[in-house]
């Protein structure tokens, strides 16, 4: 439980405000030299200041580094270019301000459950380092270490989350229909198994092919998502080609990667309920290959335009405003095609956080901001340009909820801004207000 509490809960934290791509906040001057998390502290160094013994392993991404004590994970290293402290403080319990190797962290003891006791690092080049020691293991007072654990990141030079970009091809995309691009009798011919009709998976993306239901039902699936192969890059996957394209395989996942242009990859998977084995290994990577080689000659040039790169609540309030409203320079950080923004200091100290989210009410926007946050006091009814509003002032930072029932298209929408980190003696509540004005002002 822990595992998907210190992989997961954050993620599940910056997903929920809208987080869906990496993004960062700045770049210094200069470039720092990437290296996998399990290279930042070897692992004697680790083991020291931890102080047990662990072995480094790097199975799951490059960007991620487990501590091992056999098959237990005692402490993880990881890397995010799309998380910022903002963000951390508001899903963890009982931040502190820290710094770590001269850059501004958080540090929380963790919740006792899904949550461990983590130190949260800012990155020169935006994103964020978190360093995280397991609770009921081999490590003794694990909140104490987890401070010394993220200094130890830091003791070989600058760390970016960053890495390196690889050659790509023209980007791709399917011809028509996702499902067109592969027949029954194809994929028959390469796995020796009768499937049914094929149905486009739930992200619109790609298709899902499945035998007749039963214990040893087999699903093969194939869709085009956004990522890149050196994320996915670890000691267990396999370089390949499949035509020109550059793609990786991953045998722990079952799952093919193919470089498809422009930020995608099109991943293939093949999985049984009756469950695999390392026996199975090769034998989908024979299978994945051939069905990648079979899709990707029937996609197409992908001609549309790109996305725009800030979020449609980000058009709504000009980054000048925000200045003259809050005297502080932010750099604008706005995930792609997405209903929120962030202004955020280079120092990931200060920030301002706005999102358009679906609510039935102001009450239930803030039960479900208490439920993701924690520790948010009840509310106080205000009126925010004539529009109903919950607002707080808490140690997250000032809270303001306002309903935007009337506004033309925002009908069961709630517009929620929050302002933190500001100096002390700061109206951090008058700053979430004023904010809240610009963008409907802009509605």
């Amino acid at each position: 439980m822990q595992r998907l509490g210190r992989i997961l809960g954050v993620v599940m934290a910056a997903g929920l405000l809208g987080v869906q791509a990496p993004v960062a906040i700045s770049a210094q001057s200069g470039t720092i030299a990437f290296r996998d998390a399990c290279h930042l502290a070897d692992a004697a160094a680790v083991s020291a200041a931890l102080g047990v013994d662990v072995v480094a392993n790097d199975s799951l991404s490059p960007l991620v580094c487990d501590s091992r004590q056999g098959d237990q994970v005692v402490a993880e290293y990881i890397l995010r270019t799309d998380l910022f402290l903002p963000l951390v403080r508001l899903a963890f319990p009982d931040i502190t301000d820290t710094t770590v190797a001269g850059q501004a962290g958080v540090s929380s003891p963790g919740d006792g459950n899904s949550l461990p006791p983590t130190v949260a690092v800012a990155l020169p080049d935006g994103g964020l380092l978190l360093a995280q020691v397991m609770t009921g293991g081999a490590i003794p007072d694990p909140e104490a270490k987890a401070g010394p654990f993220a200094e130890l990141a830091f003791a070989a030079g600058p760390v970016t989350a960053h890495q390196p970009a690889e050659p790509t091809g023209s980007s791709l995309t399917y011809g028509g229909a996702p499902c067109d691009a592969l027949t029954t009798k194809e994929l028959k011919g390469i796995t020796g198994e009768t499937f049914e009709d094929p149905a486009p998976d739930t992200t619109g993306v790609g298709c899902t092919f499945q035998t007749a239901p039963g214990k040893g039902s087999l699903y093969v699936t194939y869709s085009l998502n956004d990522g890149t192969l050196s994320a996915l890059r670890s000691g267990k996957a396999v370089s390949l080609k499949v035509g020109d394209r550059a793609a990786l395989y991953r045998p722990d996942m079952f799952t093919l990667s193919v470089d498809a242009g422009g930020g995608k990859l099109l991943q293939v998977t093949e999985l049984s309920i009756a469950g695999q084995t390392k026996k199975d290994r090769e034998r989908v990577q024979d299978h994945a290959t051939r069905i990648a080689k079979l899709v990707v000659g029937r996609m197409v040039l992908d001609t549309a335009s790109p996305s725009p790169s800030t979020s449609r609540t980000c058009a709504l309030v000009a980054a000048d405003t925000v200045l003259s409203i809050t005297g502080v320079t932010f750099a604008q950080v706005s995930p792609d095609g997405t209903d929120v923004c962030y202004f955020v200091t280079t120092d990931q100290r200060t920030s301002v956080l706005l999102a358009v989210s679906d609510a039935a009410s102001l009450e239930a926007a803030w039960t479900a901001d208490r439920t993701m946050f924690g520790g948010l006091p009840d509310p106080t009814e205000a009126t925010v340009a004539g529009h109903p509003a919950s607002t707080a002032d808490t140690t997250k930072g000032a809270i303001v909820v306002v309903d935007l029932a009337g506004i033309a298209g925002r009908n069961g929408k709630v517009l929620t801004v929050i302002a933190d980190g500001f100096p002390a003696g700061t109206d951090e509540l008058a700053i979430a207000t004023k904010v809240a004005e610009a963008t409907l002002a802009g509605m």
